[in-house]
């Protein structure tokens, strides 16, 4: 009888064997952003960064959308129509290299790339942190800016963040993110993880409620990926508009004022009747309100707002700030929402132009099953903007550069043909194979 051998099968690796390779412009790009201590050096990292992107060789075919991104310019440029050069320089250089970088590496490179250096960034944080870096944002604190039961004692502004809640929120980005991959039925890859614990560090010493809170809502949605899908541009859009509609809202807060109460953690001092009323926020919208309906009543100014710092240029700083002592510059008090804030930055057209980009954006990738990580960090992110100028382009917080990394590499419209199955551990439908 004749031995029968059984040909020789070469084995093909499958797509999770494959590494995605990561862009290192992307990665160090939400920490370069994020160096506010001098300008200039921030000014110089971007060039860096955009000069190392123009000499890629690599080329790919898929196809931008750079419509959102144009949106977001002409926003820019309404807001820094007077205001500070450099900051308005940080900002078209952000986007600059996203543009020139969107055009030599794969969705999934820019993806991957994505979540890398939201892990960077809070990393670099804690490390400035235990050495001694500071904010400048902390050069305007007074005293201790609220005591806590946290294991910090104080409340902590990181040195890479402009606000003591901005580097929170990212954190629960991170979190978020790993928990959607988890959901997928994916694996975490090891800086995620390290990411994942510099932002639980983030979120305790910043001792932010809304960032925990959103992070805690966020994650918990995500385990059931399909209702998020769905519900994430609702979500959004309401969020964004929540001191426009306080009392629709206002049975979520009181649950919420509950629960925050009932940790000495959470509540720091404050009963659930101080909470319901969204804290001090509540007044500084409500007063930011009247003022605009009462005292800005020229059309050009309620078209395209007052320019940077449009709280400031108006006056209506002055309605809201009445009684804070915890900053030693009132004027740097702001709207706490950014949609609210916009109105006196960029009037009726920016704030509609933001909120139309970040609900857009949200929109498409909650289209895209494959991305849920990504919508992850874009909910925390623009739910950010709810209680925070965080998404206003004139503060130029770490998030505005997140929203403008999603709207550049916005996934396309699914063709009619499905593409073939097998997914990274992103879930990005491709893996790039260019060299880096």
């Amino acid at each position: 009888m004749t031995d029968l051998k059984r040909p020789s099968v070469r084995k093909i690796p499958t797509t999770h064997s494959i590494r995605t390779p990561l862009a290192f412009e992307l990665v160090a790009l939400p920490l370069a952003v994020s160096i506010r201590q001098n300008l200039k050096i921030t000014v110089a990292l971007l060039l860096l960064l955009l000069f190392l992107s123009a000499l890629r060789r690599d080329r790919v075919s898929e196809r931008l959308n750079l419509v959102p991104t144009g949106f977001l310019l002409v926003l820019a440029a309404i807001v820094f129509r007077q205001g500070p050069l450099t900051l308005a320089a940080i900002y078209v250089l952000t986007i600059l290299v996203l543009v020139v970088t969107a055009k030599k590496v794969t969705r999934a490179t820019a993806y991957e790339s994505l979540l890398a250096g939201i892990a960077l960034y809070l990393v670099a944080n804690v490390a400035g942190w235990l050495i001694g870096i500071q904010s400048p944002a902390a050069a305007i604190r007074i005293g201790e800016f609220g005591t806590s039961s946290a294991l910090f004692g104080i409340r902590i502004i990181f040195p890479f963040a402009i606000s003591i809640n901005e580097p929170a929120f990212i954190a629960g980005a991170m979190i978020s993110a790993v928990i959607a991959i988890i959901a997928i039925h994916r694996r975490p890859r090891w800086y995620l993880w390290l990411g994942s614990i510099a932002g639980a560090v983030t979120m305790l010493g910043s001792n932010s409620r809304a960032a925990i809170l959103v992070t805690a809502a966020v994650s918990v949605a995500f385990l059931m990926p399909r209702l998020a899908r769905v519900a994430a541009p609702y979500v959004v859009a309401s969020a964004m508009l929540l001191p426009f509609a306080v009392q629709v809202f206002l049975p979520i807060i009181n649950a919420l004022a509950e629960f925050g109460a009932s940790s000495s953690y959470l509540a720091r001092g404050g009963n659930s009747q101080e909470l319901s009323g969204v804290g001090s926020r509540g007044v500084i919208w409500t007063k930011a309100l009247d003022y605009w309906t009462a005292y800005v009543t020229d059309f050009t100014y309620r078209l395209i707002g007052y320019g940077y710092n449009g709280h400031v240029s108006s006056g209506a700083w002055l309605s809201f700030s009445n009684g804070v002592t915890y900053i030693s510059d009132r004027r740097a008090l702001t709207a706490h929402n950014s949609i609210l804030q916009t109105v006196y930055d960029a009037g009726l057209i920016g704030s509609a132009i933001l909120l139309g980009v970040t609900v857009y954006t949200i929109f498409r990738y909650s289209r895209e099953a494959n991305l849920l990580a990504l919508l992850a960090v874009g909910m925390n992110i623009a739910i950010s903007a709810s209680v925070e100028v965080t998404l206003t382009p004139g503060f130029g917080c770490t998030a505005v550069l997140l929203l403008s990394y999603l709207a550049v590499f916005i996934p396309n419209k699914p063709d009619k043909v499905a593409p073939p199955r097998g997914p990274n551990l992103l879930g990005a439908a491709s893996v790039s194979t260019s060299s880096h």
